[in-house]
């Protein structure tokens, strides 16, 4: 039980040094995925991020995202009517 406890402490330290020396040579893995879409009425776009003041296209329309993350509708934007 004590070797197996030595072999795993060891194996712990040995990644996080790997991890350590990776990540000072500039080499990074994004460990998260993301896909675009709706969650409620906030948008997130590809890189995560919410979209915010902006334009955005999803399944073939257009939205406008508020400064405040949330779609705009029932309201003018320049010449578009933006409507739910």
């Amino acid at each position: 039980m004590k070797v197996k406890k030595v072999l795993l402490t060891t194996a712990a330290l040995t990644l996080g040094l790997v991890a350590t020396s990776l990540t000072s040579q500039g080499i990074t893995q994004t460990a998260y995925a993301f896909e675009s879409g709706w969650q409620g009425n906030n948008f997130f776009k590809a890189d995560g991020t919410q979209a915010k003041d902006e334009w955005v296209e999803y399944n073939g329309h257009w939205y406008f995202i508020t400064p405040n993350s949330v779609y705009a509708h029932d309201t003018w934007k320049g010449e578009y009517y933006l409507k739910q």
